[in-house]
Order: C-alpha cells, then sequence, then structure tokens
C-alpha cells in the first residue's frame, strides 16, 4: 500500500522543492504525494512537467474548517503531512484591514490546528506496528520568534504555530511507545517570490537567504536526525538568539 504523504498548501516554490527532495530520497518507500491547495489550476500548472511519479491532486481551503475532517479521513495510509500553507500580509496593510490580519491569523495558525490536531489524533489512535516513523511538518519563521514593528501581525501568527508545534512535540515525546516526528521549521529569508519586495545587500544575500531546494534539503535531514525544531539557514539561529536576548529599552529603539 502506498505511503500518502499530504503536503497542505502544496502551490508555493517551497512545497514543490520539498516534493522534488523527498521524492529522490524515498524511492524505495512507495509515496504517493497529496498536493493540497485552494487553487487547482495553479497546482496543475505548477507540476504539470514534474517528474515525480505518483501526486495526487486535491482541493482544500484551510480557512474552510468544517470541511477538514471529512477530507483527512478520505485517506487510508497517511504516513506524514507538511503544513507549507502561510499568509503574509503587508504589515501597514494588516494594521489599517483587520480582515488581512484575521486572514494571516487563519491561514498560518487557525487552519493548521484543525488540520493537525486531525492527523495526530489519527497516529494516536493507529499506534501500531505497522505504522512506525510517521511525521508531522510545519513551517514557520523566524517572524514568531519576537515581535517587530515591520512585521508583528504576521509574526505572532507564526509565533502561536512555533508553539504548537512543540507542544505537539511534548504530547508524542511523552508517549515512548510512538513513533511520530514532528519537526517546527524556522524559516528565514528564502528565495522565492515573495522575497522580491525586501531590500536585501549581496552580502546578506549570500548569507541570509536560502534557495527553496537548500530549504527543503535541510527540511528531510532534520527529519531523519529526529530533530524538532532547527532554523533554515542555520545562520538565522545565532541571530534570533541575540534578537530575543535584546532589553526591550533597547530593542524598541530599534528598526528590525
Amino acid at each position: 500500500m502506498l505511503k500518502q504523504i499530504l503536503i497542505i498548501g502544496a502551490t508555493s516554490e517551497i512545497a514543490k522543492a520539498i516534493v522534488e527532495v523527498f521524492d529522490k530520497s524515498m524511492k524505495d518507500d512507495c509515496i504517493e504525494f497529496i498536493l493540497c491547495a485552494r487553487d487547482i489550476t495553479t497546482l496543475e500548472s505548477l507540476y504539470k512537467d514534474t517528474t515525480t511519479s505518483n501526486i495526487n491532486i486535491m482541493e482544500l481551503d484551510v480557512c474552510n474548517f468544517w470541511v477538514h475532517r471529512e477530507f483527512i479521513e478520505s485517506f487510508n495510509n497517511i504516513h506524514g503531512v507538511i503544513y507549507v500553507a502561510g499568509y503574509m500580509p503587508k504589515q501597514q496593510d494588516a494594521q489599517a484591514n483587520f480582515h488581512l490580519a484575521k486572514q494571516s491569523i487563519d491561514v498560518n495558525i487557525l487552519g493548521a490546528i484543525s488540520l493537525l490536531e486531525l492527523i495526530a489524533n489519527r497516529f494516536e489512535m493507529e499506534s501500531n506496528n505497522a505504522h512506525k516513523n510517521r511525521f508531522i511538518i510545519a513551517i514557520s519563521s523566524v517572524a514568531g520568534d519576537r515581535g517587530r514593528a515591520s512585521n508583528y501581525i504576521y509574526g505572532c501568527s507564526k509565533a502561536a504555530l512555533s508553539a504548537y508545534m512543540q507542544g505537539l512535540a511534548n504530547r508524542f515525546g511523552l508517549q515512548e511507545q510512538l513513533t511520530v516526528r514532528i519537526l517546527c521549521v524556522r524559516a528565514g529569508f528564502t528565495n522565492t517570490k515573495s522575497l522580491q519586495s525586501i531590500a536585501l545587500g549581496i552580502l546578506s544575500q549570500r548569507m541570509l537567504v536560502a534557495s527553496p531546494t537548500k530549504l527543503a534539503k535541510d527540511i528531510y535531514k532534520a527529519l531523519q536526525g529526529n530533530k524538532t525544531n532547527i532554523y533554515s539557514k542555520w545562520i538565522w539561529k545565532p541571530i534570533m538568539i541575540i534578537i530575543r536576548l535584546l532589553p526591550s529599552r533597547i530593542f524598541n529603539k530599534m528598526k528590525l
């Protein structure tokens, strides 16, 4: 029976890179990738030339919470899920328009909780030798490590997602009989279309920006190493430690 891996929010460049990296790395595991997104047309266009053999494209709106249970129950052998869905409004627009702020919360955290809890509960119920090394992965962001004026509405949703994934890791860590791997990925700058609006120098680009493929490889490596939390690129970890440790009287005067 094919092991099903759900990619939720599969229309992003990051999601496509994840599919390609996981497909190459898991050739012997009989994997079927379930690519989920709200826009089926974009999904079909993005993956029309893919070399990935087993893919299944399905419509899913992460904000349509009422259909999530039926959607998850339609699969019979979920091996893993990767939550890539995300929405980052411009900070000033979200400050002026609550609907944009709400959409960020709905996509980045509420949709994740709704779907991932259904899968986590299912993994608990199916705890037997036939279901080993299952996994739940979510793409969070360094924006959630400390609220900053430039992106605090988006950042607060990612902070909530990171905290949720930490709790999920603790939940399964307390159950030694289960081999469910939980991974929170705190992504920094990634070389996608959304990065084009951010002005970065050449040195900063080389040091701070990861390609989607690099991010995908970091995710797969961390999963194989049973990590529960990673930064990609790794340089973001010391950067964010420093930012978190800055006293408020200093931090609040800085433009970050």
